[in-house]
């Protein structure tokens, strides 16, 4: 009896779908720093006069060394918060907080134009000679919003390097 009552409670299971994973396994990669400090200048809220002007640009530079010759091509992707006025700026950190600026985000761009949070360069050449390789990028404050208050202007801003 205790068999029949096994068989009849039994599950059908179906599949309902597939899963693809792809991926590479690649050779080696090229070494960068994972932290890079930028001070940006401070800059009076008098600098700005109407959304969209930009203030006190800052150049800066990611180097990736000791690339081997396997690879030719690196871009970098740069992640962070959007600003909820300008989707192509990085919102400040701790927006909202007491003695943090208002109304400004960071921009920041590549040799290819403006990097939006998510986004990435257009991909950089690798130098295979030296294997060393310095991508320059610009990051300046830009007004987001009518009016602007003053306080700390911090953007934290991960990257990744993605190689073709």
């Amino acid at each position: 009896m205790l068999i029949t009552g096994m068989a009849l409670s039994s599950t059908a299971f179906a599949a309902d779908g597939v899963i693809h994973f792809t991926g590479k396994v690649v050779d080696n990669v090229c070494n960068v720093s994972p932290t890079l400090n930028v001070t940006m200048d401070d800059v009076s809220i008098d600098t700005f006069h109407a959304v969209g002007d930009r203030a006190n640009p800052k150049d800066f530079t990611l180097v990736l060394t000791d690339c081997p010759d396997t690879l030719n091509t690196a871009s970098i992707q740069l992640d962070g918060t959007a600003n909820a006025s300008d989707l192509d700026t990085f919102q400040l950190d701790n927006t909202g907080q007491p003695g943090v600026a208002s109304g400004v985000g960071l921009e920041i761009k590549s040799y290819s134009g403006v990097v939006a949070p998510g986004g990435a360069t257009d991909p950089w050449p690798l130098d295979k000679v030296t294997g060393t390789n310095s991508l320059p990028f610009t990051a300046s404050y830009k007004m987001t919003d009518g009016k602007i208050t003053a306080g700390d202007a911090n953007v934290s801003v991960q990257f990744s390097v993605l190689y073709n």
